[in-house]
């Protein structure tokens, strides 16, 4: 299996700023995934694929840098398309296609500009881990930012009923991050953004 970067580099964007966000971004995503997934595992005992999940977190933006153009809601199909069609496999190209919002199921899928023969919704605990994940943290061309639980109850609740109770089932199933930590995190990232 490639490494990030070297999935990364097969999108053909070599090392621009946006690259490095959608990176940055990704790490983040995936602490806070990670995190998560400790306290799940000790609660209930089991032990998730984290190394799956990890590598999941780190590409589940890809189809932002294959189209850069269009950042819409289908940047996740256009990930998932782009995995598949580069080999890469299916339960990490997953990643990519559910982690928008909090997934969508086959009716709620209905009404997005999405291909109907996919599965939207996450079906692993993995995918839920890192979609709940995403919704925390956000980018722009030049910055990282820290989504608190309201602006983020705010953020899923536009969505719809169905969406806004799955996220709450999430919250209940998985806690909140510890914010403090994570900002840090954000932080130096940005800061390491400004000084070059």
């Amino acid at each position: 299996m490639d490494t990030v970067e070297e999935i990364y580099r097969k999108t053909g964007d070599v090392d621009s700023q946006w690259r490095k966000m959608i990176k940055n971004h990704s790490n983040v995503v995936k602490e806070i995934s990670l995190e998560l997934t400790k306290r799940y595992e000790e609660n209930h005992q089991v032990e998730l694929n984290k190394e799956l999940m990890s590598m999941g977190a780190m590409v589940h933006d890809i189809g932002l840098l294959v189209d850069k153009i269009n950042k819409s809601i289908v940047h996740g199909e256009v990930g998932y398309k782009w995995m598949i069609e580069n080999k890469y496999p299916e339960d990490l190209a997953r990643f990519c296609l559910v982690h928008v919002g909090v997934g969508f199921d086959t009716e709620e899928a209905l009404e997005k500009p999405f291909d109907q023969k996919l599965n939207h919704l996450p079906m692993t605990i993995e995918e839920e881990i890192v979609t709940y994940a995403d919704n925390f943290t956000s980018k722009d061309e030049d910055k990282l930012y820290w989504n608190d639980e309201g602006y983020v109850d705010k953020k899923i609740v536009k969505y719809g009923e169905k969406q806004f109770n799955r996220w709450l089932s999430w919250k209940l199933k998985y806690g909140l991050p510890d914010d403090e930590k994570i900002k840090k995190i954000i932080f130096q990232y940005n800061r390491q953004n400004e000084k070059k």
